[in-house]
């Protein structure tokens, strides 16, 4: 018994895949401030993240750093405030 092979389709190229969103926002000049506030999310996140490890309240953070509490609260603050204002718009 024989099989009829059947012939593969032809598959064309994606017309929607072409540059990444580093390369549209670079395009729009828009780049530098979203790897900046990028980078600032994720040192804001690790440093709750740190805290909470470490089962450090803000006011302990803030004893130990020699700073007051409103200097430990706001890299807090900024993840908080960066959702607010997303969901804002």
């Amino acid at each position: 018994m024989t099989r009829a092979i059947k012939p593969q389709p032809v598959i064309e190229p994606n017309r929607h895949i072409g540059s990444d969103f580093e390369d549209f926002l670079g395009e729009e000049g828009r780049l530098e401030v979203a790897t900046s506030l990028a980078i600032k999310r994720v040192i804001a996140w690790e440093f709750g993240q740190a805290m909470q490890k470490a089962n450090v309240t803000q006011i302990e953070m803030a004893n130990r750093m020699g700073t007051s509490r409103a200097v430990v609260c706001r890299p807090l603050d900024f993840i908080y405030n960066i959702r607010w204002q997303i969901s804002r718009a």
